[in-house]
């Protein structure tokens, strides 16, 4: 049977016309060669969670909300030097009246270009030693660039 819809699929566009057609029905957008399309949209994500996506543009701020907590702390860094602008804003409290620290991360280049940022939660030490790594988040930016 399936070959049979390939088949009705090939006469009806052609060669070059059914490849198309068989990537269109796989992808959700048309270049699904860009990490993160099909992700979940972060910004309608009460928390930044790990594998979403940003969609955004040139001097968009975009906000990441990570869980904070008593010694919790995010260190937040980008795949990219200098293609991203990011900083930690004041804390919140979110919905759930839980403690939330906020980043704003604002990309710089004009140009499509796919960045990740990662989330790196640090917790202190219990015996007041060197912080330590307990969870790992990474989101991607993806910057749709202005057509020339």
């Amino acid at each position: 049977m399936r070959w049979i819809a390939g088949l009705i699929v090939f006469a009806t566009l052609g060669a070059s016309g059914a490849a198309l057609a068989a990537s269109d029905s796989v992808f959700a957008i048309p270049n699904p060669q860009r990490p993160g399309a099909k992700a979940a949209d972060c910004t309608t994500l009460p928390e930044t969670l790990d594998g979403c996506t940003f969609h955004t543009a040139k001097d968009d701020v975009n906000h990441a909300r990570l869980p904070a907590g008593e010694g919790v702390n995010w260190e937040v860094t980008g795949s990219e030097p200098g293609a991203m602008d990011i900083r930690r804003l004041a804390d919140e409290t979110g919905a759930d009246g839980a403690p939330v620290q906020v980043f704003a991360l604002t990309p710089t280049t004009p140009k499509d270009a796919d960045l990740v940022v990662t989330f790196d939660r640090l917790q202190a030490a219990s015996d007041g030693g060197a912080p330590h790594l307990v969870e790992r988040r990474r989101a991607s930016v993806m910057v749709h660039g202005l057509a020339e």
